[in-house]
Formats: C-alpha cells, structure tokens, sequence
C-alpha cells in the first residue's frame, strides 16, 4: 500500500483514510503525534496548508484533540489534547456552531464542508485524512 502525503516543514498531511485512532498509530510510528492546533498561527499555517496543498483540499483531517475523558461534555476545558492541555475553543478555531455534538462525538477534525477547514467534533470511528507533526 502506498501512502501519499504533502510535507511541510515537520508537518505530514497524510490522504489515508482512517479512523482516529489509527491516524494516532500513524502519527507515532512516523515518529510524531496527530498535529496539536494550540495557536492561531498553527490553525492559520494548517490551513493555508490543506487548502493550497494540491489535491488536499476536498478532504477532512484529524488532527489530535477529545472530549472522550470528560464528565461534562459541554463544560469548558472539556476538549484536550492528548497532552492534558485544553483545545482553544473560539472562533478562530471552531466552525461555526461547533462543538455541536460533544456528547456523542468525541474526535476533533479539520473539516470542509461546513466549517471551511476549522475544527469540527466528530466520531472517532469516521475515517479521514490526518494531519501529524514532530
């Protein structure tokens, strides 16, 4: 199986299709993590990167991020990154209306549709593109 990806700087857009958690395999066995989208300039370098990367721009990417461990779904602080830190949850990084199904949505994702590439809560078990970092 060939994999085709797009590399930027220590940035993989992977155009696998995956379930979340293989995209988290992935990721480690190329000796990285799902990318984390902590800043502005990630989310705005992301995606500058998905939209003007040829052939990358018709797809959703997971990128790393949960509300699987909370208590409260909806409280703040509810998304995190793998690394305990929380997911930005303003505008610049959201779609708009999203989060709109933390309870039973529980990965987060890059998608096109209808949030013009900004994060997006879906289920873990959709397969997508991926996006890692080292």
């Amino acid at each position: 199986m060939s994999v085709d990806t797009c590399t930027y700087l220590l940035i993989w857009v992977i155009k696998t299709f995956v379930t979340q958690w293989d995209a988290k395999a992935a990721c480690y066995a190329l000796g990285g993590f799902l990318a984390r989208v902590k800043t502005v300039a990630q989310m705005n370098m992301l995606l500058d990167l998905v939209k003007n990367c040829p052939g990358y721009n018709v797809a959703e990417y997971y990128v790393d991020g949960s509300n699987a461990n909370a208590t409260d779904y909806y409280a703040p602080g509810a998304w995190t990154f793998v690394d305990g830190d929380p997911v930005p949850m303003s505008a610049d990084f959201w779609g708009h209306g999203y989060p709109n199904n933390p309870d039973i949505t529980h990965c987060l994702r890059m998608q096109n549709i209808t949030a013009n590439y900004k994060l997006d809560d879906c289920e873990c078990a959709r397969v997508c593109y991926y996006i890692c970092e080292k």
